[in-house]
């Protein structure tokens, strides 16, 4: 896909996405939400016969909604419309298999909750990470960029420009989150009832995460383990038993793999990711490393380009573009990530080595996991 930057790009002519694979097995598709794809237009995207969508963001109450290509204001909160609209689709009379992507606005910020949850969590107390207070102790170690962001759009002392503290952002946040919560038991329930939760696979899951106060940071743009981390919890009991925890490297490139394996369309070799199958079914074996990369963003100066690698035990980040310095964790030891195994190391313009010995020889075992 080509992107310039934006959330509105077109596929590229020729693209293929897995949604229309499947409906070449036969399977009935539907989307409801948010999908960053198409730009303003209301004509059809690939893949999906159903689809009730709307433009950039959104709105928490009151959306404007493609629904199959007639755009019209409705009224409501969108958490609960989107719900039924998913609904509206698995009620439909139609005996072919189904595929239906359900990606709800929130929570996206700024967050509103529906108004049956607007008064929750008042007395609960506020977590605080380990890392969050401005000490010197919280920064020995961290590039620079880190402790200045803080007072940003992106941080918890100046974050999205004072609008809003950092405890009313997270209690809304928890609020506007019950709704989702709501909405993934409607469309179990569903299913339930209609006898086909046995036989659906169903994955929950997170577009990217979020930190809430780690290094005084908030938002997902970092490759501190809060950002890059998502929760995903997959159910279909014809497929796998219940109650098992994976703790592979998984990746969103997984994602389509697994579902065109569960639908049986076969996989097309140009995907990059593997089906998440093998390890439901409590199989081992499993990638030991990827490559992390988030692009320098104009629209959010504040993080620096970042190439960086993870593994089982160890993060390493690189920060390309600014003389700063770079990272490594042992996340077995410090998962907290508080002390940079590179703290004592700066980027130079004079040829030679960057790292003294011992810090080559961490970086070795890295690399070999």
């Amino acid at each position: 896909m080509h992107n310039s930057g934006g959330n509105e790009e077109w596929f590229a002519d020729g693209s293929v996405t897995f949604p229309e694979l499947l409906q070449r097995a036969g399977y009935r598709t539907g989307f409801a939400g948010k999908w960053h794809i198409g730009g303003d237009t209301d004509e059809p995207q690939n893949g999906f016969e159903r689809w009730a969508a709307f433009g950039g963001q959104g709105t928490y109450t009151d959306p404007v909604l493609n629904i199959d290509g007639v755009r019209s204001q409705v009224r409501g909160y969108t958490t609960d419309l989107l719900t039924e609209h998913a609904l509206d689709f698995l009620r439909q009379p139609d005996r072919r298999p189904f595929f239906l992507m359900l990606s709800h606005k929130a929570v996206h910020n700024f967050y509103v909750p529906a108004e049956r949850h607007r008064d929750l969590y008042k007395t609960e107390p506020l977590p605080i990470p380990q890392s969050m207070p401005d000490s010197e102790l919280n920064y020995a170690g961290k590039p620079d960029w880190v402790r200045r962001q803080r007072r940003s759009w992106h941080g918890v002392d100046g974050m999205y420009d004072g609008q809003v503290t950092f405890e009313q952002n997270y209690r809304d946040y928890c609020r506007t989150l019950m709704a989702l919560d709501d909405s993934v038991g409607s469309v179990l329930d569903l299913l339930e009832s209609r006898q086909q939760l046995n036989d659906t696979l169903v994955i929950y899951m997170s577009d990217n995460g979020f930190q809430f106060g780690e290094h005084g940071l908030i938002d997902k743009r970092t490759m501190y383990e809060p950002s890059i981390r998502i929760p995903m919890m997959a159910h279909c009991p014809d497929l796998f038993a219940a109650g098992r925890q994976v703790e592979e490297m998984v990746l969103n490139l997984d994602l389509a793999p697994t579902l065109l394996e569960a639908a049986s369309p076969g996989i097309p070799g140009s995907m990059h990711g593997r089906s998440m199958l093998e390890l439901l079914r409590g199989t081992t074996g499993w990638r030991q490393d990827f490559l992390y990369e988030y692009f320098w963003d104009r629209t959010f100066p504040q993080t620096p380009t970042v190439t960086g690698l993870r593994t089982p035990r160890y993060s390493y980040m690189r920060y390309h573009g600014v003389w700063d310095t770079n990272e490594l964790y042992d996340l077995q030891s410090d998962p907290a990530q508080m002390r940079n195994l590179l703290a004592d190391t700066r980027i130079t313009t004079q040829p030679g080595p960057l790292v003294s010995n011992i810090h080559n020889q961490q970086l070795q075992n890295l690399v070999a996991g």
